[in-house]
Formats: structure tokens, sequence, C-alpha cells
């Protein structure tokens, strides 16, 4: 009489499965650390420098936001004035609550 169970292959595969937990699990917290949550448009980083701009320019008119300088820095301008803004932790993998915009250079 044939005997049925778990067998050899069974066994093999489940060893198998047992080797990669660890790293599974590793990647996963991994991804949590990196804030792979919400992500900030590039919408929001202009609206931030914007609010921003505001502030260090005492404008109340509508600042215009001009096109990237390089890969994390924006112009801005409005009421006759330029400034130049430097954005910290504001990338794909943080959260919009982490975004710091810093004045890096003001024109009168």
């Amino acid at each position: 009489m044939p005997r049925y169970g778990a067998g050899p292959i069974v066994e093999s595969v489940t060893k198998s499965t047992h080797r990669w937990a660890p790293l599974l699990v590793a990647i996963a917290c991994a991804l949590l650390a990196a804030g792979c949550g919400p992500v900030m448009s590039e919408s929001v980083r202009r609206d931030r420098v914007a609010q921003r701009a505001s502030f260090d320019l005492d404008c109340q008119e509508e600042i215009e936001v001009a096109t990237l300088i390089d890969a994390s820095a924006y112009g801005a301008m409005g009421c006759g004035r330029r400034a130049s803004y430097v954005l910290h932790r504001c990338g794909d993998l943080h959260e919009q609550s982490d975004c710091i915009v810093v004045l890096d250079g003001k024109s009168e």
C-alpha cells in the first residue's frame, strides 16, 4: 500500500521558503523606512516655494516660480524682486511634511 504524506519535494520547498523569509522581512522594513508613502509632486514643491517667497519678498501679489535651476533649486519672482530656494527632503522618497524650503539668495 502506497504511503501518502508531505514527501521530500514539499519538505524541500518548505526549507527553501524559510531560508528567504528573513531577507523578505528585511526588504519590507527597508521599504517602509524609506518612506514609501505619499510622494511630493512637482506642483506641491512649487506651491511650497511660492509660499516661502511671498514671505521672504514681502509680496502679497502672485509669486511666479521659475523653472528648476537644478535638481533641488527653484527661482521665484514677485513685486520686482527675485529669490532662489533650495529644497531639502522634498524628493519622491520623502513625505510632504518633511519638506523644507530654504532661501538661497535674494536680489532687490
